[in-house]
């Protein structure tokens, strides 16, 4: 194992991703380099290895997930400068993904499965929508508990409130799952994202979250504007 060598740092949508470039890092190795580059790098809230698979690009997420935005920000940094598209594969899907750049704008395309479920939290159900790579739980403001988990959940010591959550709802054995909090009305949405990687046992108060974002509005079923409020 080898230390980082060529290390890019993007901020889509202020999600802040380190992008790592470097050929020979090996699978089982991830997770430790991970870990290095978000101690040296404290604002990096997920850590993506670009691998190649035959003559295509590969994005391998550290903990093996999906990863909306990090997959536009690999798009962004492979364009270079230049307008046009990129496509390649990610961690946690199927299927290749493809971005659209255009000056300071990336635009991710995906096909994922999408799979809905309802499972009760405190007698009420919760929906879940399950992507490739990652499943969110989505609360909305009518859920009893929704008041009282977002305050817990907004704290400094928010692992226990929102694990005992996802392992309630039995999404801790997911790659990665979603703790959603949905606030607004009619078109135009926020969200409160946490999000927990399993492999890697990291939890974060997302900044932003594209796959949330593609769960919430495949749930609600309509166009939304959708605003990621970030815990502090």
């Amino acid at each position: 194992m080898s230390s980082v060598k060529h290390l890019v740092i993007a901020r889509p949508s202020g999600n802040v991703t380190a992008i790592v470039f470097d050929e020979d890092v090996a699978r089982d190795d991830m997770r430790e380099i991970g870990a290095g580059v978000q101690r040296d790098n404290p604002d990096v809230e997920q850590v993506l290895f670009v691998q190649k698979h035959g003559d295509m690009i590969h994005g391998q997420m550290a903990g093996g997930e999906f990863c909306g935005n990090a997959a536009r920000a690999l798009g962004y940094v492979l364009a270079d400068g230049e307008e046009g598209s990129q496509t390649f594969t990610m961690s946690g899907l199927s299927q290749p993904v493809t971005v659209d750049v255009k000056a300071d704008y990336a635009k991710l395309k995906i096909r994922t499965s999408l799979e809905h479920q309802q499972i009760d939290l405190g007698n009420a159900p919760v929906p879940i929508v399950h992507l490739e790579g990652i499943s969110h739980a989505i609360l909305l403001p009518e859920h009893p508990l929704f008041h009282l988990l977002k305050k817990y959940a907004s704290r400094a010591d928010r692992w226990k409130t929102v694990m005992n959550v996802l392992d309630d709802l039995n999404l801790n054995d997911r790659p990665a799952c979603g703790l959603i909090f949905v606030d607004g009305v009619n078109s135009s949405i926020s969200i409160t994202p946490y999000v927990y990687v399993r492999n890697i046992e990291t939890l974060y108060a997302e900044t932003a979250c594209a796959s949330g974002s593609i769960a919430v509005t495949a749930l609600l079923g309509k166009n939304l504007s959708v605003k990621v409020m970030a815990a502090n």
